[in-house]
């Protein structure tokens, strides 16, 4: 039999990282956002705080995103588009080179690695 414990919510995920020492890894909202995302995986997962620390990026800006993965975009300031289409132009090239981008708020970001 096995001991199971749910985390359903971002404090107990942060709570689970303080136990290895990895408290401040994400922002309180990237807990929250990492919970959504395993939930909406629909299947039970094995909590791996490490693998998790080596899968997840958190970014509090889109220019560093497109700096560390070369995502080829048009600027922000010379195109037509708002900025909510500018942030899903990044998220869909993103996706494209294999990485999940899940928005925080605020202007933060996980990207999978």
């Amino acid at each position: 039999m096995a001991l199971v414990m749910k985390i359903d919510s971002g404090w107990k995920l942060r709570c689970a990282f303080e136990g290895l020492g990895r408290f401040d890894q994400f922002s309180n909202d990237a807990y929250d956002a990492l919970v959504d995302w395993f939930d909406g995986m629909g299947e039970d997962v094995e909590l791996d705080v490490i693998g998790i620390c080596c899968d997840w990026c958190e970014y509090d800006d889109l220019a560093e995103i497109i700096d560390d993965y070369d995502v080829e975009v048009v600027s922000l300031h010379d195109s037509d588009m708002d900025e909510t289409e500018y942030e899903l132009m990044i998220v869909d090239s993103m996706l494209d080179m294999g990485h999940t981008m899940l928005d925080c708020g605020g202007g933060h970001w996980l990207v999978s690695q």
